[in-house]
């Protein structure tokens, strides 16, 4: 667990004074056996922390992690896999990881799911399944979820549903949480 922390660390803070090389050579070692040192090393991998950069080996551990119950892998795997980064770009593979990531909580999973949806929709219900992901995600605080749900709700489309004050409502708090693209939109809609 503590590993795991530290490599955590290292991809929130990579200025702190770790041997990162160390601290991914140690992470290697643990996670044959431990789906969350897997998607800690397939971020690692993925950012070039701790020695180079390797989206292709970051999507293998994503999916070792997903494959071996690993919420966070399941929602890092969708995310690389609908982007095309370290495989060749898959929306329907990527969304169902995403999916499952979301349903079991993760509120990255969330998000990304309901951004993907409502940004390139693969039909007409996929609008609507997206603004509920961002809804899940926003209620659990993740702020560029909050941003993304006000943009999409001042959208002219979504007249008749949630009110401008409600899109408004999600701008302020995204805004208030330090979002600098929050702060200029709720600037200028106000």
């Amino acid at each position: 667990a503590a590993l795991l922390l530290l490599g955590q660390l290292l991809l929130q803070r990579p200025q702190v004074e770790v041997d990162a090389s160390r601290v991914r050579t140690l992470l290697e070692e643990v996670a044959a056996d431990h789906p969350p040192a897997m998607t800690a090393l397939g971020r690692l991998l993925a950012t070039g922390v701790g020695g180079p950069q390797d989206e292709s080996a970051a999507v293998r551990w994503f999916r070792r992690a997903a494959e071996a119950g690993d919420v966070l892998g399941m929602s890092w795997l969708g995310a690389f896999l609908v982007l095309g980064r370290g495989a060749p770009v898959d929306h329907r593979e990527g969304r169902a990881w995403l999916r499952r990531g979301a349903q079991a909580g993760d509120a990255f999973g969330a998000y990304y799911l309901g951004y993907h949806l409502t940004r390139k929709p693969l039909g007409p219900e996929d609008s609507e399944e997206g603004r509920r992901w961002l809804e899940v995600a926003a209620d659990k605080g993740h702020v560029k979820a909050m941003y993304q749900l006000g943009r999409l709700l001042m959208r002219p489309v979504w007249r008749g549903g949630p009110s401008q004050k409600v899109a408004l409502g999600w701008l302020e708090k995204a805004a208030r949480a330090g979002l600098p693209q929050a702060m200029h939109d709720y600037g200028v809609a106000l």
